[in-house]
């Protein structure tokens, strides 16, 4: 038997500066780009960011929904080191 995995394709933000307003823009592109799709899977609810931003146009997860998506799933090969560095980056700003 095979497996079936997900590779996640995001783009890498960066501050333009250190100022505290280039840092959330940097902050929030992750959490629309890889939160977005990463968040349900691995822990069952969207990045809070898109939450407050998006509002009633996102869509909702019910208790047993958000239960199905969430569980282990292997950390994909493409990215061996950085995405549990990501995942708990995007927990702990939930």
């Amino acid at each position: 038997g095979g497996k079936i995995g997900i590779t996640l394709n995001t783009d890498w933000a960066e501050p333009f500066s250190n100022s505290s307003e280039n840092k959330a823009a940097a902050e929030r592109n992750m959490m629309f780009q890889f939160g977005w799709f990463a968040s349900p899977i691995f822990f069952g609810y969207y990045p809070e960011v898109m939450v407050q931003r998006v509002g009633s146009r996102l869509p909702k997860f019910t208790e047993a929904e958000s239960k199905e998506l969430k569980g282990p799933a292997p950390v994909p090969p493409s990215y061996p080191a950085t995405f549990p560095v990501i995942l708990r980056y995007i927990h702990v700003h939930k």
